[in-house]
């Protein structure tokens, strides 16, 4: 599990590069914390694979920030919950290849 996880995160932060050029630290704490508060309002797996994806951008601009935040999200989920989070994340990124972000973080 840890290898994907480490995977996930940087093909995350991979994504971000390519496809968001023009983010910045602040925009990409602004996209997690509205991923984290998704999770917490749906309680949907795909929105806390979403908050990894978050995590990986995060690394792009402060290691100290992605890695706190990794820490966060290890605590605060048990193993079922991480691993499922990671399935949803890994099938996840290839959609997220085909949307367009002209507009900034958010897709059209």
């Amino acid at each position: 599990m840890r290898e994907r996880l480490i995977r996930l995160l940087n093909e995350s932060l991979i994504w971000n590069i390519i496809k968001l050029p023009n983010n910045t630290l602040e925009l990409q704490i602004k996209k997690y914390a509205e991923e984290v508060d998704e999770f917490c309002e749906s309680l949907e797996i795909e929105e806390l694979g979403d908050v990894l994806i978050t995590i990986g951008g995060l690394m792009r601009f402060n290691a100290s920030v992605a890695y706190d935040a990794l820490q966060r999200f290890l605590d605060d989920n048990d193993i079922p919950h991480i691993y499922a989070a990671i399935l949803a994340a890994e099938k996840k990124m290839p959609i997220l290849y085909e949307r367009d972000y002209s507009n900034g973080y958010h897709h059209k």
